[in-house]
Order: C-alpha cells, then structure tokens, then sequence
C-alpha cells in the first residue's frame, strides 16, 4: 500500500541530496552549465526555499512509502490566499515508476488539499520529462506555458 507521510527529521538530508542531485542534473542539461555551477545554483536554490527545513512555513514535505520502505517524496507549497497548490518536487525511486504510484500519490494529494480549501494545483515539468507530462496530462492537468532558452555565443 502506498501511503504520503510527513517527513521526518532523520530523512531531510536524503531528500535534500536527492533534490539538489536532480535539480543540478536539470539544470546543466538545459542551461549549459558546469557540473559545479549547477550544483551550486541548486544547493543555494533549496537552502533559500527552506531556510527552516521541515519547518519552514507554507512547505509541506512528504515521504511516500510502500509499506514501511520509502521510495520517494513531494515537497508542495500551499497558498490559502490562492486556494492555490504548487508542487515544488516529487520523486519517485525509478524501480518503483510506472507502476500507478505516483497517480495514487497525486490524487491522495489532491483529496488531502480539498479538504484544506485548495481548489487549484500547479507544477513545473521538466524538459524531456515525457512520463510526468503523460502521467500529469491523464490526471487532467493541462499545459500553460512553455519555458524557453537561448544561450549567446
């Protein structure tokens, strides 16, 4: 059974390697940049998102688990204000992808937002990402926009 939980204290460093890991590998593939350069771009991205970790106001992070073992996560920000949620990250362990949990996750998450008042979900997809898009496009998701990039020589 898949199941989301707060994440606690002891599996903040694992997510934030995992998500500073991936954010740097994003970003060298679509800007260009050095290994070093994107991984430094990444570190000082997450350390100001959560300046306060687990605590830092309106994040929510999750674990997601398979029973006891947990095989990825979700980080999402809530705006009451908006009645609006934005997912930041969600990870699941690549053994454990096309296998329906990340839609389980998804619509979990959704039922557990309603029942907070948010009416709206938003997301980034990465470049390439065709799983996600697919996976977010049968759950109703629709695009709005497109990210471009040029680098001058």
């Amino acid at each position: 059974m898949i199941s989301l939980f707060d994440m606690e204290v002891v599996c903040f460093d694992q997510f934030r390697e995992n998500f500073i890991r991936e954010y740097a590998g994003s970003i060298r593939s679509n800007y260009g940049y050095s290994e070093r350069k994107s991984f430094e771009f990444a570190s000082l991205d997450f350390e100001m998102r959560l300046p306060n970790k687990l605590n830092t106001e309106g994040n929510c992070i999750c674990s997601i688990k398979l029973g006891e073992l947990a095989i990825g996560h979700l980080w999402y920000v809530e705006s009451i204000e908006e009645s609006t949620a934005f997912i930041c990250d969600f990870f699941i362990e690549e053994k454990y992808r096309n296998s329906g949990f990340g839609e389980f996750v998804l619509i979990s998450l959704e039922s557990r937002l309603k029942q907070s008042g948010i009416t709206r979900m938003k997301l980034h997809v990465v470049n390439g990402n065709e799983g996600a898009l697919r996976l977010y496009t049968r759950l109703g998701y629709r695009v709005t926009g497109h990210n471009l990039f040029k680098k001058f020589d």
